[in-house]
């Protein structure tokens, strides 16, 4: 997006891009409270020291009238995460998955992804509601221990694409835009069109 672009019109001083604008906005905003943090912190010891995340989006943002983007072949996050790898001496050993679908899980799993011997990573306790906003906007979902769950899922997520070396996703997804703002590193590829479907 261009300068011109921006809602406001303007530039702030000493800013060189609106990216970088954006990102230091959002790391002054970023404030979690303790209580997040804390249950957050507690749901990160599956990752391994160093790694590559994938943010994979299915269930309502990629089908039905939610949609928003088409949903992405793993063999084409495998595919980013080399092009980013490549010509690192010392790579990450580690894919972390991050999805709403538990189907993704499962092919990520099994699949014989050309990774270089990656191992596949996932937080195994994550409940993965494959379309959680339409199945809350439909009334499937009301309780309050499950949206509590759930914005706490979606923080921890952000931590683990935050902490990753690189990252592979798509920028029509709110987290993986948010966790790749917050990410100090470079190192980032987001798929597909990003367009709105009517």
């Amino acid at each position: 997006m261009h300068w011109s672009g921006c809602a406001f019109g303007y530039r702030p001083a000493g800013v060189a891009s609106l990216e970088e604008y954006r990102r230091s906005v959002l790391a002054r905003a970023y404030a979690p409270t303790e209580f997040s943090l804390t249950a957050v912190r507690s749901k990160l010891g599956f990752l391994p020291g160093r790694y590559v995340a994938w943010h994979v989006r299915r269930g309502d943002k990629t089908q039905g009238p939610a949609k928003e983007d088409d949903a992405i072949p793993l063999e084409r996050y495998a595919q980013a995460t080399n092009e980013l790898l490549a010509g690192d001496p010392a790579p990450p050993s580690h894919v972390v998955i991050c999805t709403d679908s538990p189907a993704v899980v499962e092919e990520a799993a099994q699949s014989t992804l050309r990774l270089g011997g990656m191992q596949v990573v996932f937080d195994p306790d994550e409940k993965r509601w494959d379309g959680y906003c339409a199945l809350h906007r439909a009334g499937g979902i009301d309780r309050t221990d499950e949206m509590i769950a759930e914005v706490l899922t979606a923080q921890k997520i952000i931590e683990v694409l935050r902490g990753a070396e690189c990252l592979v996703g798509c920028n029509s997804s709110y987290l993986f835009r948010v966790g790749a703002m917050l990410n100090p590193g470079d190192r980032c590829i987001s798929l597909g069109s990003g367009r709105a479907h009517a």
